[in-house]
């Protein structure tokens, strides 16, 4: 079980024939590149290193990705390119210790990135460019005192999304201008707000944000990004005090992927990228998961999913159908013969009447048995337990344990009261 391998973060190559995600079968999260269409097709290791990895970027021209990769361990992450045959390997970002962020390559102008980045003693971010073909000198194009992120870059790569985050519960979203510096706020106007995703739309004329708005219920925000004015919405109602946790827009389709955090399990909303009204129905099995990249032709989603009998595993959404279909399907011997499990969300009633959901993994057939039960509380505090696929959950269901996790108070996913 410790030994089953985890596949995650897909990316389409930009013919969509093939896909590129990480693994850590060999020992630590790596690069790997695999037939999209067959899935029991081999799959082939990009890079031969003993450092981690992080997601990758395909470039414009097809030929190659960008990734991240830090130095044992020490969450400096420097930028790497590697052609999809594996070859022509070479580091980018080889100057300053950085904790850089995932690059932004623009459509329009393929030849250079832009990241956030900081020292590990910064208290604020930059935003750097650097050329992608080559290795070159980092410029900052712009400077922040606070804590951020950039989320997204236009195709012509003239404007940046960046979040601002002075703490947990105040995020402010602005437009930064990547060739003057200088920024321009566009949510929240006023009051302060949780943000966890934002990006802009194909042609940078809207800007889509998943917020709190600063209360207990969950929205998709569409805004003019030239007025900053509102002009569309969707309010997740089932339930209402989830978490927008990640935002996805397709460059063609006019369609945006929520992916939801109901603390306890992920889902996942299609949603038609003017109206922000649901656009197809996703079912997905109770599990945990996040939201990887479209496509570049909008047909497809990958993403990252697991249930309690089967690892981090990477699939492909059919945006037309809302089908699921694996974009991996590799054997994992390790786990034949595991006893199945059974899995379940149910409601406690606190000492206030409150309703405190819990988590219930029981081995299969043995619900009205009376079993030995290990209660695992999360950490945090402002964590969750989630549904999803543990080797500590399937070792002690297998020697006959029941396993249950409360979702106390303080719990994240279940809105800012509780």
């Amino acid at each position: 079980m410790i030994d089953a391998f985890v596949n995650y973060e897909a990316v389409f190559v930009h013919d969509g024939k093939r896909v590129v995600f990480l693994s850590n079968r060999d020992g630590l999260p790596q690069l790997y590149i695999a037939d999209a269409a067959k899935p029991a097709s081999p799959a082939t290791r990009l890079v031969t290193t003993t450092e981690r990895m992080t997601g990758a970027t395909p470039t414009r021209d097809g030929k190659a990705v960008i990734f991240g990769s830090d130095h044992g361990a020490d969450e400096n992450w420097s930028l790497f390119r590697v052609g999809l045959d594996g070859k022509d390997l070479v580091e980018l970002t080889p100057g300053a210790k950085l904790r850089r962020d995932d690059p932004k390559l623009p459509d329009g102008k393929p030849d250079v990135m832009f990241y956030s980045a900081r020292a590990h003693a910064d208290v604020g971010t930059s935003i750097y460019t650097a050329p992608t073909n080559a290795p070159g000198d980092e410029k900052v194009v712009f400077k922040d005192d606070k804590p951020g992120f950039l989320l997204d870059v236009t195709r012509d790569g003239r404007w940046g999304l960046y979040v601002r985050v002075p703490s947990q519960n105040e995020n402010y979203i602005v437009v930064v201008d990547l060739a003057k510096g200088e920024s321009r706020p566009i949510y929240p106007k006023e009051g302060k707000v949780t943000i966890s995703s934002a990006a802009f739309s194909p042609d940078g004329k809207r800007v889509f944000v998943g917020t709190d708005g600063g209360g207990e219920h969950a929205f998709v925000l569409a805004f003019d990004t030239a007025s900053a004015n509102e002009v569309a919405r969707f309010a997740a109602t089932k339930p209402a005090t989830v978490d927008i946790s990640a935002l996805e827009v397709a460059k063609q389709g006019n369609v945006v992927a929520a992916l939801i955090d109901a603390g306890n399990h992920s889902e996942l909303r299609l949603l038609d990228a003017t109206s922000l009204k649901p656009k197809t129905a996703v079912t997905l099995p109770l599990g945990t998961g996040e939201v990887n990249h479209f496509s570049d032709d909008g047909r497809r989603l990958a993403i990252t999913w697991s249930t309690p009998d089967a690892p981090n595993d990477v699939f492909g959404v059919d945006v037309a159908t809302g089908k699921l279909t694996p974009l991996r399907k590799e054997a994992r011997p390790q786990l034949a013969g595991m006893p199945a499990i059974e899995a379940s969300i149910v409601e406690v009633e606190a000492f206030d009447h409150q309703k405190i959901p819990v988590n219930v993994y029981l081995p299969a057939g043995r619900k009205d048995a009376k079993l030995p039960v290990i209660v695992s509380y999360h950490g945090g505090p402002a964590d969750s337990s989630a549904i999803r696929w543990s080797p500590l959950v399937r070792l002690f269901l297998a020697q006959g344990y029941a396993w249950v996790e409360p979702n106390v108070r303080g719990s994240t996913g279940f809105g800012r009261a509780y």
